[in-house]
């Protein structure tokens, strides 16, 4: 499926240049919104995210096999860790060079924001674009900048 889709995208990406690529991201965040991580409070999410980088997962899964992350540090409102090794990032760079940031990295700050919209991700090299690490810092913003000047915590629901 995702050699598939890596073909499609080159293809479109080829055809249409920019126009492909925005038809091709639209479709891949319409995808998303049918099958979206469960929606929960920054802070759970914040805890929940130290506690998988700084053990081994039970099962690894599509998005833990082949990965080595290093955790350097988190909190209730921020956790910030560095990939130095993913399998999706060497696949793509092998096969599919071109397309593969866009289909393996580019959702994954609407997926944080899915999950609570005041979550967010900030990234400023990626192994996929031929960097030595991906440095994730993924942080919740604090309501009153969310909605503009309001009072609020990170324990809310975010919606």
């Amino acid at each position: 499926f995702r050699d598939g889709l890596a073909l499609l995208a080159e293809n479109l990406t080829g055809s249409y240049g920019r126009q492909g690529e925005l038809l091709l991201y639209d479709t891949m965040l319409a995808e998303l919104s049918g099958e979206p991580e469960p929606r929960m409070s920054a802070r759970e999410y914040m805890l929940k995210r130290q506690a998988r980088f700084t053990s081994e997962p039970d099962e690894p899964d599509m998005h833990s096999a082949g990965l080595e992350v290093e955790f350097v540090r988190g909190s209730e409102s921020e956790v910030v860790t560095r990939v130095v090794e993913c399998e999706w990032a060497r696949y793509y760079r092998e096969r599919h060079p071109s397309v593969g940031y866009m289909l393996a990295c580019a959702l994954d700050n609407p997926v944080y924001q899915w999950i609570n919209d005041r979550i967010r991700l900030q990234r400023t090299v990626t192994l996929m674009e031929g960097g030595t690490e991906c440095d994730f810092r993924v942080y919740a913003i604090p309501d009153h900048e969310a909605r503009g000047g309001s009072e609020g915590n990170l324990s809310s629901s975010g919606t």
